[in-house]
């Protein structure tokens, strides 16, 4: 709805699709926490099934730089907090990661919200 109203020139589709991470997350009954040391992971969210995320939002995940940002804030908490999988969501790139911590699973954002059960019903 912002957007469509809204006078901007450039979007901010890294915002958005955090935004959209929280409400989903939220829905689905996780309790949500922010983890930063060193580095810093956008989602650290736990169900009460016991389920434990680590999530990283990013749009564009093209230069190095900002791949090794997202992949060392989430080795980091896969570290710190015992979590042995972390997941790096984007708008394009698909793979799976191992590190010494865990696996880290990159997903564009739409096939994770399909995967979840996404449902413009609830």
């Amino acid at each position: 709805m912002r957007n469509a109203v809204a006078f901007r020139f450039s979007q901010d589709i890294g915002r958005l699709a955090e935004n959209f991470v929280f409400l989903e997350l939220q829905r689905r009954g996780y309790e949500i926490f922010y983890f930063q040391k060193k580095q810093e992971v956008d989602f650290y969210s736990r169900h009460e099934s016991g389920d434990a995320l680590l999530i990283n939002v990013t749009w564009e995940m093209a230069g190095r730089a900002t791949r090794q940002r997202e992949l060392a804030g989430l080795q980091e908490a896969m570290s710190e907090l015992g979590v042995k999988n972390g997941l790096l969501l984007t708008e394009r790139t698909e793979e799976e990661i191992k590190v010494p911590e865990g696996d880290i699973a990159v997903r564009p954002l739409w096939l994770w919200a399909l995967e979840s059960g996404f449902s413009l019903k609830s």
